[in-house]
């Protein structure tokens, strides 16, 4: 099962973005990336035990990257930022070959994983400035894929997002619009609802809810 994940917030297996919709090959090569720092995340979420992965100082990414429960995080990811997306790509490929399977940039960022993806800054907007924030947010996320996917010559990705048609922050029309301006060449919605977990960004509050599984192709 590889895959890539996009924004995540606590470790816990309940709030993690589920990446089992990938047909499992038997083996994880999960990659997981969060727009907080180390420094910040493990404060907000008490999470001691990691172990850090010092081949990510060739990347820029010095401190930054950590194995937690066997799967490959990056911290300090900005999703919108090409250059961070392709640096955790690069250190998720480097520290999974050294176990003698040899990944290819495909491997992770040909399904990438979104779950409720929110604007920063929510106490500050009204409605409509997150919704504008949140489709801003998910078109200039579609761009930066893009770049990275053209960096590594792949022929096309697949975003996966978990949101509700009906989610007061980014319906599903102004998903699908934002998608589209940000490069996205289909979309489809799967016709199963999916249980999740999310969690506020402050790390305070958790949602469980049903939610829908949109599937987008980016075709480089």
């Amino acid at each position: 099962m590889c895959a890539m994940t996009v924004a995540e917030g606590d470790s816990e297996n309940k709030f993690k973005t589920d990446v089992s919709v990938v047909i499992n090959n038997g083996k994880n090569y999960v990659l997981r990336t969060s727009l907080e720092s180390y420094e910040k995340w493990i404060v907000k979420y008490g999470v001691l035990i990691v172990y850090d992965i010092s081949l990510a100082k060739k990347f820029n990414k010095k401190g930054q990257a950590k194995l937690i429960d066997q799967e490959v995080w990056v911290f300090g990811v900005d999703a919108t930022d090409s250059d961070d997306i392709i640096a955790a790509v690069n250190i998720a490929i480097a520290y999974y070959s050294q176990g003698g399977y040899k990944l290819i940039p495909k491997d992770i960022l040909g399904d990438v994983f979104i779950k409720n993806l929110n604007a920063e800054g929510e106490e500050g907007m009204n409605k409509l400035g997150l919704i504008r924030a949140n489709k801003d947010l998910y078109k200039n996320l579609c761009v930066a894929l893009k770049k990275s996917g053209e960096h590594f010559k792949l022929p096309d990705l697949k975003v996966m997002i978990f949101s509700l048609d009906k989610n007061p922050k980014i319906s599903r029309a102004d998903l699908h619009a934002s998608l589209a301006f940000g490069g996205v060449s289909s979309v489809v919605v799967d016709e199963k609802m999916y249980r999740v977990v999310s969690g506020s960004n402050d790390g305070m509050r958790e949602f469980p809810h049903k939610t829908n599984l949109h599937i987008a192709t980016i075709s480089i």
